[in-house]
């Protein structure tokens, strides 16, 4: 007797790299601001919460 097997889930697509070549080339040549380059780069880091201890620091200012 075979047991029945749950259906696999469907793979998640993974995430598209941004090129982060093209944007330092189109900086450098002078074709943009940097602006998709830093968004490449630090979007990412704006999902982080602010650790408690610069919270104080800045509440103290």
């Amino acid at each position: 007797m075979t047991e029945k097997s749950a259906p696999c889930a469907p793979a998640k697509p993974e995430p598209k790299k941004p090129d982060l070549k093209g944007f330092i080339r189109a900086f450098l040549k002078g074709e943009s601001h940097g602006e998709e380059l830093l968004h490449a780069l630090y979007d990412s880091i704006l999902e982080e919460p602010i650790p408690e201890r610069l919270r104080a620091v800045l509440r103290r200012s």
